[in-house]
């Protein structure tokens, strides 16, 4: 059998960036097209074989499909025959022995009301019957969409036939097309159905006003009747009647999606509306030496020059076509290409500082402009100088600065440092996750040294488990003989008296992330108190602690304790930082089978803390859950987990991460 991937209507947008990302990843294509005149776009696109066929004559199909390795099929948008067209793709491609098969479709396909998205539903139905290895992507609204309306508004005005303040997750074409060669390229994506929404929720007017102010073009934005378009000369009833029921539609919902399947099949943050014209570079051969470009259709214009010659100043306009992986696989590669397309976009020189893990300032520059002082980044954010316009992640946090050579940020600057930042954010927690992983290693090995004993495991892991996510207060529960995660030690309390907490399992933090098997996040553990006790209230507020994260210890199926992790500060936990701490305390877990017997000296201490704490009137606020359980004998590891209930199924849970 051939390695050839067959793409069922390639001439289309979308077929054409199908080709040109497959041909990237040097898979040879065979393009499907239905007429001669459309061969040479494929081949230009870098179709190897070229057939021309008819989707209702399946005897044009056979002889097209045969020796393919796979099928991608795209069929023609508001197309009134697509469920029996794909039936007869589908019957072909078995017929050939094909049993890999990738369908096109749409978000959202069942959608009462919506014609060509009920078609696309019962296309769907078919694939899934079809007893071959199938895929369905399911893009949301292309970006390219909104200038449907641009291009065939009347003069001055922009004409949208539906409301312009529903919410879109608009998607580039290119990501598309890399997420449709990944999943035809590599294993692990055989009956899946993957929505693709874009990375922005945005409003038709939203998306508009980011044409109208990168165009320098000041157009009337209007919500007007599709009748006033002028609508390709090719589209019967059948597709006006699908396009006005899907205006319909769009008018009260809109269409948008999820974004996280299309960044996980990408393995990079998803193009940004703004950037999609430049993104689009990316689909087209190189623009010619001395001559003008003008694939960006008046989204940025850039003359391509001759590039410069060693010791000469570099031109931005010069370098090659952007990519937002950096032309690399890995994130920092994003970085580079992001900072490109942003000195596309500001048509010069840019550059961006951050700092590192060890707070030492990094630059990366496009260009030249000009020196820039990065050290101003370990200081205050007054230091900042007036040139750079500052990029902060999504809490809030300065990540670092962006500078060109203007004197003053400028809206586009401002809007392309938003955009950096959430590269800049991944590029970092990459790192974090990077030193992560190496920290736990190192933590590992030192967790199994023979020469360690129980205090000091446990003070280990507390004390590196501080460390490791840059928290206040870390401490350790185990599940003592009555069952309670009773606190065996802690590091960065300030009082004596922590230590000497405990909580029933099913009560508490603490007690919920035992019960359950699962970590628990609290951003603000004092709105957590109906379900705490007075004594574990006292203590944190004693502590000044306000945001809480609690993994359980797990051995052998069932939870034995709790690792905790606090903040002095209202702190929002990153998904590194509750990844890492979960495994953190996975391999406390693990390596609590050293421990012996849970000590019962501090009894007394924690009964008289906890009876302290019950007689204070200040303390007597809602419900006590203090209650004294039986004493029991025991403690060892096996008899902790098994008094925590023993493996469970995870149940979901508003605090659950």
């Amino acid at each position: 059998m051939s390695s050839a991937i067959v793409v069922v209507g390639a001439a289309g947008p979308t077929g054409l960036a199908a080709i040109r990302a497959l041909a990237a990843r040097d898979r040879a294509v065979r393009a499907l097209v239905h007429r001669d005149e459309q061969a040479d776009a494929v081949r230009g696109a870098g179709a190897t074989e070229v057939a021309v066929i008819d989707l209702d004559d399946p005897a044009t199909l056979a002889p097209a499909l045969a020796r393919a390795a796979a099928v991608l099929h795209i069929p023609p948008v508001f197309n009134a025959r697509e469920p029996e067209q794909v039936q007869a793709v589908l019957d072909a491609t078995r017929a050939a022995g094909i049993e890999r098969f990738v369908q096109h479709s749409v978000m959202h396909p069942y959608t009462p009301g919506v014609r060509h998205h009920l078609r696309k539903a019962a296309a769907e139905a078919s694939v899934r019957r079809s007893g071959m290895r199938w895929t369905i992507l399911e893009p949301c609204m292309y970006a390219s969409t909104i200038m449907l309306y641009w291009d065939r508004s009347p003069a001055g005005t922009v004409v949208v036939p539906y409301s312009l303040d529903t919410p879109f997750t608009p998607i580039a074409l290119v990501d598309v097309a890399e997420a449709t060669a990944i999943v035809l390229s590599e294993s692990g994506h055989d009956f899946a159905t993957y929505e693709l929404g874009g990375p922005e929720v945005l409003t038709g007017r939203e998306m508009l006003a980011q044409v109208c102010r990168v165009r320098g073009e000041d157009r009337e934005v209007r919500r007007g009747k599709l009748s006033e378009l002028a609508l390709p000369a090719g589209w019967n009833d059948s597709a006006r009647a699908d396009m006005a029921a899907m205006c319909e539609h769009y008018d009260h919902v809109g269409l948008s999606g999820g974004g996280r399947g299309l960044e996980m099949l990408l393995g990079r943050l998803a193009t940004l509306r703004r950037h999609h014209r430049l993104a689009e570079l990316n689909e087209a051969p190189a623009a010619c030496p001395g001559k003008t470009s003008s694939r960006l259709s008046g989204w940025v214009t850039i003359s391509f020059g001759e590039r410069a010659t060693e010791g000469e100043a570099v031109n931005v306009a010069t370098l090659e076509e952007p990519r937002l992986d950096g032309g690399y696989d890995d994130v920092a590669g994003q970085l580079e290409g992001a900072l490109r397309i942003a000195a596309r976009a500001l048509g010069g020189p840019c550059e961006l500082g951050w700092l590192d893990a060890d707070r030492e300032p990094e630059r990366l520059r496009i260009g030249d402009p000009g020196p820039v002082p990065w050290e101003w980044l370990r200081s205050d954010e007054a230091a900042m100088p007036p040139n750079v316009t500052p990029l902060r992640g999504r809490d809030g946090r300065l990540l670092g600065g962006l500078v060109s050579n203007e004197d003053e940020p400028s809206d586009l600057m401002v809007e392309l440092a938003a955009d950096l930042a959430l590269v800049l954010g991944a590029v970092l927690a990459d790192q974090e996750r990077f030193a992560a992983h190496g920290a736990l290693i190192e933590l590992s090995s030192q967790l199994h040294a023979d020469e360690l004993n129980t205090s000091e495991i446990l003070r280990l892991i507390v004390e590196r488990a501080r460390q490791l996510i840059g928290v206040d207060v870390t401490w350790l529960g185990l599940i003592d003989e009555q069952d309670r995660v009773a606190i065996e030690v802690a590091a960065g309390a300030r009082s004596q008296h922590f230590v000497d907490m405990w909580i029933d399992i099913g009560h508490g933090i603490g007690g919920l992330a035992v019960k359950e098997r699962r970590t628990v996040v609290v951003p603000d553990h004092r709105l957590f108190q109906p379900n705490s006790t007075d004594l574990v209230i006292q203590t944190l507020g004693d502590e000044g602690v306000v945001s809480v994260l609690c993994a359980p210890l797990m051995f052998e199926g069932g939870a034995i304790g709790a690792l905790y992790g606090g903040s002095r500060d209202l702190t929002t936990f990153s998904d590194t930082t509750i990844a890492v701490f979960t495994a953190l305390a996975s391999q406390a877990g693990r390596v609590d089978r050293q421990l012996p017997p849970v000590r019962d000296a501090r009894r007394p201490e924690r009964a008289a803390r906890a009876d302290a704490v019950a007689a204070s009137p200040a303390q007597r606020r809602g419900p006590r859950r203090c209650r004294h359980a039986r004493d029991r004998t025991g403690g060892r590891t096996a008899d902790r987990a098994a008094r925590a209930g023993g493996p469970r199924r995870r149940q979901a849970a508003g605090l659950a991460l």
